[in-house]
């Protein structure tokens, strides 16, 4: 970089079609290197800081999906750049089924080690039905525990309807409940929202809400509207 620090990157990729990909990266970056539109492997970490290896192992077939990775690495937090590393280890394990056209089910697991007396475990089942091609219907639910000394717990259970009753007109509906230990154990919701519109979608304590989005699209033009509605509980 130019202010001479150094990073190194090496990957390894092998693709078969029977047996899935494989993928294998190991990562070196010293914590002062800089370089512009750089980025870092890792979401909490600033670019150039940090040294891990990453594998991972994907497979596609016509009725089920597979999807697994594995991470370790040290990071320096940024700002403050420490001269000790925080390392960690993640894990995550993701398989779809289809149970013909219309029928899908969805889980998947991730774990993941930050600090030494803290540990993050996430689960993830789902449902998805599609009737027609203009209506399609999930039904998720996520569960997340926070390993540390108060142990804090959280989930939620969301209905989403996408329904399209005519060609250029699109609506989406979410329906949602969510209960939390703590600020720790926040869930994450996806709700529908206008395009380019701010807000969060993180929620902790108890409580239930209600998020409707309108589309429609004609030739060059199109229109949107959200409607949300929270109710907290706590």
């Amino acid at each position: 970089s130019p202010n001479r620090q150094w990073a190194t990157l090496c990957s390894i990729i092998l693709r078969s079609p029977s047996q899935g990909n494989f993928y294998f990266v190991a990562r070196a970056l010293s914590p002062y290197y800089q370089a512009r539109r750089a980025n870092s492997f890792y979401q909490r970490g600033a670019a150039g800081n940090e040294w891990g290896f990453f594998f991972r192992y994907f497979l596609s077939r016509r009725s089920f999906l597979l999807d697994s990775y594995a991470d370790y690495s040290a990071t320096f937090i940024a700002p403050f750049r420490a001269h000790e590393p925080l390392k960690g280890l993640s894990a995550m394990l993701r398989l779809n089924y289809s149970l013909g056209d219309h029928l899908g089910l969805l889980s998947a697991v991730s774990w993941k080690k930050r600090l030494e007396n803290e540990s993050n475990l996430r689960l993830l089942l789902g449902v998805s039905w599609t009737p027609s091609d203009n209506l399609k219907i999930k039904l998720s639910s996520q569960y997340k525990l926070i390993s540390d000394e108060l142990r804090a717990k959280g989930f939620f259970t969301a209905l989403a309807v996408q329904y399209a009753p005519l060609i250029f007109v699109k609506l989406h509906t979410t329906l949602a409940y969510y209960s939390t230990d703590s600020f720790k154990s926040r869930q994450y919701i996806y709700l529908p929202r206008v395009r380019y519109s701010s807000g969060s979608n993180m929620f902790y304590g108890r409580g239930w809400l209600i998020a409707t989005k309108l589309q429609a699209t004609w030739k060059r033009w199109t229109i949107e509207g959200a409607l949300r509605y929270h109710n907290s509980l706590l």
